[in-house]
C-alpha cells in the first residue's frame, strides 16, 4: 500500500522598509532681532534751542510656530555714556518710548532702562521704533557724534537674552554761527560815534559770536578805509578786530577757530582816526559791512 504525503515547502518574503523618522518639532518661540539702519539726527544745530527725535527701527522675527511674548532690552556695551564727536566733544542723549516720549526706556548715563514689551505671532515679524532723543543747545563742535548700543530680546519668564543685535545712534552737528553787536538797540546794525574828530582818536564796539565751528569774518568798507565828509573830503582811519589789523582798502577775510565752541565769545572792533591837517565842518561817515560765515 502506498501512502502518499505531500509536503508543501513555502517561504514568506518581506520587503525591507527603512523606518521614517519624524522631523523634529519646530520650537514654539524662536526669535531673532535685527537693527534696520543707523538712527541719525542729520542736522543738529548746536545754537538752536530745539530738541531732536529720531526713530530707532528694530525688527523681530519669530521663526517658531507659536506666539512669542517677551521684551526688548536696550543697553550700552562699553564706552562713554554720551555721543562722542570731534576733539572729544560729547552730546548727552536718551532713548524714549515710541508712543510715550516722556518715558525713558534707556538712560546711558546710568546704563539702566525699562523693558519694551513685545508679542510676536508664529512665523511673523514685528517692528518697534523707540526714539533717540537729543536735547538742543549742547556745546558741540561741528562733526559726527555717535555711540553703539545693543538691543536684546528676552523671552517672558527668562532672564537670558534669546538674541541680540548692535545698533548705532548718532547726530551730525552742522556748522552754524550767530553774531550780534553788544549794547546796540539793533543787534544787526550798530552805530559807532567817535564824537569830535581828532587824529589818533579811537572808539570801539563789541561783537559777540557763537559758533559750532571755525568761522570766517569779512570786512568791506564803503569808502575803502576813509571817513567821507562834506564836498567829497576824506579822513583815513584804521580798524582792528580781536587785535588783528583789517585791510579796509579791499574786502578783508579773516579766519578764527574758537577754543570753546557754542559759548558766546566777545571781540572788540576798534577804530582809530588817522592823521589829517584840517577838516571841513560836518559829519564824516563810513559804512562797513561785516559778514560772518561758519566753515
Amino acid at each position: 500500500m502506498t501512502s502518499i504525503r505531500i509536503l508543501t515547502v513555502c517561504a514568506a518574503g518581506y520587503a525591507v522598509i527603512t523606518p521614517a523618522f519624524a522631523a523634529p518639532d519646530r520650537p514654539a518661540c524662536d526669535v531673532t532681532i535685527q537693527e534696520l539702519g543707523e538712527a541719525k539726527v542729520n542736522h543738529y544745530n548746536a545754537l538752536d534751542g530745539g530738541d531732536y527725535l529720531e526713530p530707532i527701527r528694530i525688527r523681530l522675527r519669530n521663526k517658531g510656530d507659536g506666539t512669542c511674548v517677551g521684551a526688548v532690552k536696550i543697553s550700552r556695551i562699553t564706552g562713554s555714556p554720551e555721543l562722542i564727536g570731534p576733539h572729544g566733544g560729547k552730546l548727552t542723549y536718551t532713548i524714549v518710548a515710541e508712543n510715550d516720549l516722556g518715558r525713558v526706556v534707556y538712560d546711558p548715563a546710568t546704563n539702566i532702562g525699562s523693558l519694551i514689551p513685545v508679542s510676536i505671532p508664529g512665523r511673523a515679524t514685528t517692528e518697534i521704533s523707540p526714539r533717540l532723543f537729543v536735547s538742543g543747545s549742547q556745546p558741540g563742535r561741528a562733526g559726527r557724534y555717535a555711540a553703539t548700543l545693543e538691543a536684546s530680546f528676552v523671552p517672558a519668564g527668562n532672564n537670558l537674552a534669546a538674541d541680540a543685535a548692535q545698533f548705532t545712534v548718532s547726530a551730525q552737528v552742522t556748522p552754524s554761527v550767530q553774531a550780534n553787536f553788544v549794547g546796540s538797540t539793533n543787534p544787526q546794525h550798530a552805530h559807532l560815534d567817535l564824537g569830535e574828530l581828532a587824529p589818533n582818536k579811537q572808539g570801539s564796539i563789541s561783537l559777540q559770536i557763537r559758533t559750532s565751528s571755525e568761522y570766517q569774518i569779512s570786512f568791506q568798507s564803503e569808502n575803502r578805509g576813509n571817513l567821507k565828509g562834506p564836498a567829497e573830503t576824506f579822513i583815513p582811519y584804521s580798524m582792528t578786530y580781536a587785535g588783528r589789523l583789517i585791510d579796509l582798502s579791499r574786502t578783508d577775510e579773516q579766519q578764527f577757530n574758537p577754543a570753546d565752541p557754542v559759548r558766546p565769545q566777545t571781540n572788540f572792533i576798534t577804530v582809530v582816526v588817522g592823521q589829517f591837517q584840517r577838516a571841513r565842518s560836518g559829519t564824516y561817515v563810513d559804512q562797513v559791512t561785516i559778514t560772518i560765515s561758519a566753515l
